[in-house]
């Protein structure tokens, strides 16, 4: 059983404490009365705290206002006793009636108000003619004359890479149409050739390949890179520094990929011909499935190089493992593709036969 006591006298008078029962002095619960008087309701209860002195806990004069079994509830009803004296009281601003005021007042209420009135007048008016200041005034010329100057110089420069590209184009255009007719000659004049990988055949410089009709043999040719007047094509490097050079319409054809694996397949087919690639692999060696076969000549290592570069500079997200296996991938590809097509025309000659 807990108490709320209201301590009377000395330094805490006036204070409120909750503290059990047990330490108010012949406290008893049936004889208290909440609502008796100051004198029914005063005790001497003891403070303990800490260890017990000798001569026995202190007592102090005190008023029970309320007792009750939770200790949580007197707490709550005594932090709220607490704020109500602490709180003083509001008063309620007051305002002098009209009706009473002499002329005095009134008068200067009418010069407050003419005062005010002039100061918001001069505010708007500050306002307006900054306003107008700031619309009149001249901007600045030069910094955006410099801005227009750097677009008009980068437009000029977008058109000259266009007409350069336009005039590489277009000279090569000859170029197309006369490998076109030579391998229209061919076809006429000999056995009839296949397409051995349609990326090959589009690539200016790149050469051509078929499988002769008479028997497995593969018989490889390539296309002249002149024309029949002797004039050539202009020559790209791929990287800088590389020292690899291919038909800068190939180049142009090779930057269009929008991926790595496309732009390394078009890159090695114009840096190797198709023979070089059929015979070698990326590192050289036999390979994996085949220990003791054919031994593979590796690439020239400076012309890889130059594509890894290449690659990476337009991709750089892509990693060198992914080009080899790209590299390797093509090779494969051209192989199999020579050998099905040497298989279609040995059966073809079987037949005829």
């Amino acid at each position: 059983m807990f108490a709320l006591v209201k301590w009377v006298n000395g330094d805490d008078d006036g204070k409120l404490s909750v503290i059990p029962t047990e330490w108010i002095k012949g406290f008893n619960i049936e004889d208290f009365e909440e609502e008796g008087g100051e004198d029914e309701r005063h005790y001497v209860a003891e403070w303990r705290r800490g260890s017990k002195p000798r001569g026995g806990w202190q007592a102090f004069d005190c008023e029970v206002e309320k007792v009750g079994e939770r200790q949580l509830e007197l707490v709550q009803m005594r932090d709220a006793m607490t704020r109500a004296e602490e709180t003083p009281a509001l008063k309620r601003k007051k305002f002098q009636n009209s009706r009473y005021a002499d002329e005095s007042s009134s008068d200067t209420k009418d010069t407050q108000v003419c005062q005010n009135s002039k100061t918001k007048a001069s505010a708007k008016q500050q306002r307006s003619t900054e306003i107008l200041n700031q619309l009149t005034k001249k901007p600045q010329t030069n910094k955006e004359d410099g801005e227009v100057q750097q677009l008009k110089s980068k437009i000029q420069e977008l058109e000259q890479e266009n007409k350069k590209l336009k005039e590489t184009v277009v000279g090569a255009i000859p170029v197309i149409l006369d490998k076109i007719e030579e391998l229209g000659k061919r076809d006429n004049s000999g056995p009839t050739d296949h397409s051995i990988d349609s990326e090959a055949n589009c690539l200016c410089g790149s050469p051509r390949y078929a499988a002769s009709s008479a028997g497995s043999t593969v018989s490889i040719s390539s296309i002249p890179q002149s024309q029949g007047n002797g004039r050539q094509l202009d020559k790209v490097e791929i990287h800088p520094g590389s020292g690899v050079y291919i038909d800068q319409l190939a180049w142009t054809i090779t930057n269009k990929a929008t991926s790595y694996t496309s732009f390394v397949r078009n890159a090695m087919l114009s840096v190797f011909d198709i023979e070089t690639l059929v015979k070698s692999n990326l590192r050289g060696g036999s390979g994996k499935r085949q220990k003791h076969g054919e031994r593979r000549e590796a690439l020239d290592p400076n012309k890889v190089n130059a594509i890894y570069a290449a690659t990476l500079m337009k991709f750089p997200l892509a990693t060198k493992s992914q080009i080899g296996s790209v590299i390797n991938g093509k090779i494969a590809e051209l192989r199999y593709a020579i050998k099905k097509n040497a298989h279609k025309n040995t059966q073809g000659f079987n037949d005829t036969n």
